[in-house]
């Protein structure tokens, strides 16, 4: 449904099934752009995908600034939805060669891995609690490698200490999954690419708004999102990407302006997978 054709007074709210078509078109725009326009590895090393020849500086979301002397041809991620957003960015899968442990059993499972077969088989790098096994990371020898930069020094000193370079990355908001798209155009060369996407994703936003807008006083639905947590639920506020589709599709978090919960590194703990 095109919002042109929405009758000036409507009498109620849009079906579900309308809404969540229009969220679908909006989450496709960033998916089905870089992930359906590449089937295969093959396809993806058609299209010349290449890092800049000269050197280039990225600032992570640390603010730290990470240098890099040539193309990137070989990156390792602890983070579980990086591979699929570094595909789409890069329309193929060719420069992922380390993945974290719950990406392999999604991809296994799921239409990614049947869109490259390779992510079935990459070798992990890290479980659910993101600690690094730094002694696989360096056999792979990665150009770079992604890592929360917000769970503290345990996910992210002993990557640095081995003398890897690390772009540390954070999430919650709409804002900062796009600053890893345009880190990740960056990273691959790809910046028009990346720049595309964003722009598809920002016109896919403003239809579901504006499909939404008109009945979004009238009926706003109240939402409280729980989410499984180690030691139980938490609750989406403000700065959870959750926040971002509920809002999109007129509801209201009620737990909008509640404090966040600190996410917090992993347990200390001594064991192979953090030796150098």
């Amino acid at each position: 449904m095109s919002p042109a054709v929405l009758p000036p007074h409507p009498a109620s709210p849009p079906s579900r099934r309308t809404v969540l078509r229009g969220l679908g078109a909006g989450s496709l725009a960033f998916g089905g752009a870089g992930l359906l326009g590449a089937c295969s590895s093959r396809d993806a090393q058609d299209t010349g995908a290449k890092s800049p020849e000269a050197g280039f500086t990225i600032t992570d979301q640390r603010g730290k600034k990470v240098s890099f002397d040539g193309p990137v041809t070989r990156i390792a991620t602890a983070i579980i939805p990086s591979p699929s957003m570094l595909a789409a960015v890069d329309g193929g899968y060719d420069r992922i060669v380390g993945i974290n442990e719950s990406t392999l059993t999604a991809n296994r499972q799921g239409v990614f891995g049947t869109l490259f077969p390779a992510s079935k088989t990459t070798t992990t790098i890290a479980g659910a609690d993101f600690v690094p096994n730094v002694e696989t990371i360096m056999k792979l020898g990665p150009d770079v490698v992604l890592q929360w930069g917000d769970m503290g020094d345990e996910v992210i000193a002993p990557l640095e200490s081995a003398g890897l370079k690390v772009i540390g990355l954070t999430y919650g908001t709409q804002e900062m999954m796009e600053t890893w798209i345009t880190i990740f155009g960056t990273l691959l060369g790809k910046g028009e690419r990346a720049t595309a996407l964003l722009d598809r994703m920002h016109d896919e936003d403003a239809k579901v708004r504006a499909l939404v807008d008109p009945y979004r006083k009238a009926a706003a639905q109240k939402v409280l999102y729980l989410k499984a947590a180690s030691d139980g639920y938490t609750t989406a506020t403000g700065s959870d990407y959750m926040t971002h589709w509920t809002e999109l599709a007129g509801g209201v978090n009620v737990a909008h302006d509640i404090a966040p919960t600190p996410r917090r590194s992993p347990p200390s703990r001594s064991s192979p997978g953090t030796r150098t």
